[in-house]
């Protein structure tokens, strides 16, 4: 009997070690995806910049909406969609807001900083993690910045 109890108490530490493991393995997975959405956002925007056109915006948005068409970087419950749009609004300072970019599910902040001279941007992607069982609900943002962008002189 005594056996058995130590065989069962082991097997039960092996299972939580596990449970743990994969879930820390399933957030770590989450993390590098958003990074990677950010590091691609920036890209994005650092080539719709430097180009010699200088795109307009609506194409830089296309290009985003053409890339998140390709993720499944989705959000559809409102209470995170406010806490992102408060977060996006709260993030800066005063003069500095940053701006809520929704499409399609899509939400992600985009910050211009030095309008005219100098620009570049803050891009803020989030990521929601919900554990039901232990009631864990957190928003977590991933912020990166684009270099100072000039455009190409002489075409």
């Amino acid at each position: 009997m005594r056996e058995s109890f130590g065989g069962t108490l082991m097997l039960r530490f092996v299972l939580i070690f596990f449970v743990m493991y994969v879930t820390f393995l399933a957030i770590a997975m989450n993390f590098a995806k958003i990074y990677r959405i950010k590091n691609n956002v920036i890209n994005i925007l650092e080539q719709g910049r430097y180009s010699g056109s200088m795109e307009s915006e609506v194409d830089i948005k296309d290009n985003l909406n053409s890339y998140f068409s390709k993720t499944n970087y989705v959000f559809y419950d409102s209470s995170v969609i406010e806490d992102i749009r408060v977060n996006c609004t709260d993030r800066f300072d005063d003069d500095v807001s940053g701006t809520l970019y929704s499409e399609d599910g899509h939400y992600f902040c985009i910050v211009n900083h030095g309008f005219e001279t100098n620009p570049y941007y803050t891009v803020v992607i989030y990521q929601y993690i919900d554990l039901h069982l232990l009631d864990i609900h957190m928003l977590i943002p991933a912020v990166g910045e684009t270099t100072v962008i000039k455009p190409k002189l002489g075409g």
